[in-house]
């Protein structure tokens, strides 16, 4: 693929600055949604599934839908369920029924790479370890999971997962252990083995996105609404004691650039 074309994921040029290299970003529920309900209580780790796309046609890109439908409502964690009637939901994902209390990140899963599961990570990374570990650049991802329609086949190795797995490791020792080098531990040791484990990295990194994406300011009111503010109120009376209802939060960089990026791999290694 050729790396000038504008439809290229690869980062070149003033993608590439500093400042704005590496970078993760997030969309808004208000594209979608008026009101999020957001559970009271601490906010839990979510659990990760992978999703298999079906092969064409209509219930591909339903459940493509409804995965980012899901997704995009975070803030709502098992709440999500009752959002979403089983008439709603495609074939594929209608076993979320089943498991009413649990709050569940979706995985699109199709084509020859996992990018949509380890996007984010891929994305925490600076430009010079994505280069010494042989990982083309590429341009801003999206939180929470997304994906890309296999726009990355083309540009990543046929080997970037261990590639990935191994340049995490490297990013992250720092700001795990900061005295000492990882040939200072055996290969069996359980600190090396979670260290180069892109799974395990993946639902603190996402608490992290969450923290930070929680700082946005949330969406005004609707102009088109004009009952959008008593809509709300009768929303809340009615919840009132089970969950904050809420106008959804804009969306925007999770991080964006180096400096950034940094604080967010601190906060991956030492969550609050």
């Amino acid at each position: 693929m050729d790396s000038s074309d504008s439809y290229s994921p690869l980062a070149t040029g003033e993608d590439l600055d500093p400042d704005i290299f590496p970078y993760l970003w997030t969309v808004s529920a208000a594209f979608m949604y008026q009101f999020v309900p957001i559970p009271c209580g601490a906010v839990r780790s979510p659990e990760f599934v992978y999703v298999p796309m079906p092969g064409r046609g209509i219930p591909r890109m339903a459940t493509f839908g409804r995965v980012a439908q899901w997704n995009m409502l975070w803030e709502a964690r098992h709440l999500r369920h009752r959002m979403f009637r089983a008439r709603d939901l495609p074939r594929a994902l209608r076993w979320l029924r089943r498991h009413p209390e649990s709050d569940f990140r979706l995985v699109p899963l199709e084509g020859k790479t996992r990018y949509a599961a380890y996007g984010p990570l891929y994305h925490l990374l600076p430009l010079g370890v994505l280069e010494r570990f042989g990982l083309p650049p590429i341009k801003r991802g999206g939180w929470p999971v997304e994906y890309d329609f296999g726009q990355t086949d083309g540009v990543l190795p046929a080997d970037w997962e261990p590639r990935l797995s191994q340049a995490v490791a490297f990013h992250l020792w720092p700001f795990l252990c900061p005295r000492s080098a990882p040939s200072m531990f055996s290969r069996t040791d359980p600190l090396r083995l979670l260290g180069h484990n892109l799974d395990f990295w993946m639902p603190y990194l996402d608490l992290v996105a969450q923290q930070r994406s929680a700082q946005a300011e949330r969406c005004g009111f609707d102009e088109e609404y004009p009952d959008q503010p008593e809509k709300l109120a009768l929303a809340r009376s009615r919840l009132a004691g089970e969950c904050d209802v809420e106008r959804p939060l804009m969306g925007g960089p999770v991080w964006m650039g180096e400096s950034e990026a940094r604080e967010a791999a601190s906060e991956t290694c030492a969550p609050s």
